[in-house]
């Protein structure tokens, strides 16, 4: 059937009756004037068939219900779906087509064909699970019915209903960048602000358990006596994120599940830190580079509709953005995230290289999606930088997300 028009001739079928009215009426003409008669009753039915139609097609009514205008991930939309027939004629063939509920999952309601008797009403309900974040389609595609003589096709238009089903928003006690990057923010103020190296303040005694770092070892040369430089706060220090947003080799929904794990993760950390004060970029590479750029709670609820923009396709490493971005200067935090699904060396090289420099960089890396030999494959790289005080963050799977972000690679937190 072609989608595009309202009305549809079944020409095959016209062009044998119509043959067939061609032999009667030649009957008529030679044999018999009866067929005559027969002529002419063979030739109304098709105008009285296509009548019809028209009279129990057009009038039918139909009603669509919702259980919910917002589905959040994981939850279920109640549809309800009402066919009223309030003429005095029953309607035959009456077909129920579904749009597609989730392109990548290729799912569809059932179509079924009906008869709806004179005066009556038929429903039906379904129960549209949403395990995914993205975009459900729901409801009627079309609504079609033939004439008696199966000669016309009449197709309604219809309307649907579009879900956009946002992450879920997964609550953090804590979160930290590194044991550097902690110590910064305890001598920093309460909003997320954090020491400028570029702004000696002061010299303070040395308390008994405290890094090293920054003791002033001239003054120590001369009294004997460790001293620590003290340093006056930056007001935007902030992080950015790296987001990781090439596909996957998986295929299907655990595809989905493993991408929907990376969101989640993304999701959980920006909530962490617009709730802290302290300022939030995203950057993930794509066709174009996706930039969020947020510093307080009011940013979120910008960011999370945002998230449908996030989509996962053949990009760059995460880690070759954020060298780009410090390469071109367009770095501005004090610490970096990133988040990855992929074993990537570039990804580990990135961690490892922070490890001497002057910004601590952490890594998520959502094992989600990983075989069990996968998973033994990488355990020795993980242990290796995590040795080295790497803050290195693995989550398994959907459930693990917030004890996994609150976790050191070792199973302690950093």
């Amino acid at each position: 059937m072609n989608g595009n028009l309202p009305i549809l001739l079944r020409v095959h079928k016209i062009g044998l009756y119509s043959l067939a009215l061609f032999l009667v009426y030649l009957a008529g003409s030679y044999v018999a004037p009866f067929f005559l008669f027969l002529f002419v009753v063979l030739l109304i039915l098709p105008i009285l068939s296509l009548l019809y139609l028209l009279l129990t097609f057009l009038p039918l009514k139909y009603y669509q219900d919702f259980s919910t205008e917002h589905p959040m991930k994981g939850e279920s939309v109640i549809y309800r779906l009402s066919l009223a027939n309030e003429t005095l004629l029953p309607l035959h063939y009456l077909t129920v087509r579904f749009k597609t509920i989730h392109p990548f999952m290729e799912e569809v309601l059932p179509q079924f064909t009906t008869y709806v008797p004179a005066g009556n009403r038929i429903e039906r309900v379904y129960e549209i699970h949403c395990p995914f974040r993205g975009i459900y389609t729901v409801g009627l595609e079309f609504l079609a019915s033939e004439d008696p003589l199966h000669f016309f096709v009449f197709r309604r238009r219809v309307w649907y209903r579009t879900f956009y089903v946002y992450p879920r928003v997964l609550p953090l006690r804590s979160f930290s960048t590194g044991t550097e990057r902690s110590e910064r923010l305890a001598q920093g103020s309460s909003t997320g602000a954090v020491p400028d190296y570029a702004l000696f303040s002061q010299l303070r005694s040395y308390r008994y358990g405290e890094s090293l770092r920054h003791v002033s070892w001239k003054k120590f040369a001369s009294t004997g006596i460790p001293f620590l430089k003290e340093y006056d706060t930056s007001a935007e220090p902030g992080v950015t994120i790296y987001f990781d947003l090439r596909q996957t080799r998986l295929t299907g929904l655990r595809a989905l599940e493993t991408e929907d794990v990376s969101i989640d993760i993304l999701v959980a950390l920006v909530k962490y830190y617009l709730d802290q004060g302290v300022p939030v970029t995203v950057r993930a590479p794509g066709r174009s580079v996706y930039t969020f750029r947020g510093d307080s709670q009011s940013s979120f609820q910008a960011f999370y509709i945002s998230t449908m923009e996030l989509i996962f396709q053949p990009t760059i490493s995460p880690g070759a953005l954020y060298h780009l971005d410090k390469q071109s200067g367009g770095f501005e935090s004090t610490s970096a995230i990133i988040i990855s699904h992929l074993f990537d060396p570039e990804v580990f090289s990135t961690v490892d290289e922070s490890l001497t420099g002057d910004v601590p960089v952490a890594l998520v890396l959502n094992r989600s999606g990983y075989s069990e030999e996968e998973r033994k494959t990488i355990l020795p790289y993980l242990y290796s930088l995590s040795e080295r005080r790497a803050n290195i963050r693995f989550i398994d799977g959907p459930e693990d997300i917030a004890d996994g972000l609150e976790r050191g690679v070792l199973g302690y937190d950093r």
